[in-house]
């Protein structure tokens, strides 16, 4: 099952698991997280969310995007962010320390990692 904005693809894997994908170049606003979050609600349903968020796309996130985000995740997911170098691995991780949101988040670079581990989550 697949569903798209027009600046972004999520699409239902096995076990549940949910790729989001963004087109290069984008800006996520207000508008494109709720159009996100609605989309998300209806794959997933009353199911915990298992989110593979591919970020290797040159993205900008307005701050009300990202507080959006944060605030309208259920507190069970389990979201992997899939990222393309150490130095954005270990920014991100260090933002996360003061930002950290309600769920589970983890960063990787390889999106087999990110895989696994939500694999490992759907299992729980």
């Amino acid at each position: 099952m697949v569903r798209e904005t027009e600046i972004s693809r999520l699409e239902v894997l096995e076990h549940g698991i949910i790729q989001h994908t963004y087109k290069d170049g984008s800006t996520v606003d207000l508008a494109e997280a709720n159009r996100v979050i609605d989309l998300v609600d209806e794959l997933v349903g009353d199911q915990r969310l298992l989110l593979l968020n591919d970020m290797r796309a040159k993205v900008t996130f307005t701050r009300e995007a990202r507080t959006f985000f944060r605030e309208n995740t259920k507190p069970d997911a389990a979201v992997a962010f899939i990222i393309n170098s150490k130095i954005g691995e270990v920014a991100l991780n260090f933002f996360l320390k003061f930002n950290s949101p309600n769920y589970q988040l983890k960063v990787f670079q390889e999106r087999d990692e990110g895989h696994a581990w939500l694999v490992s989550e759907a299992k729980k």
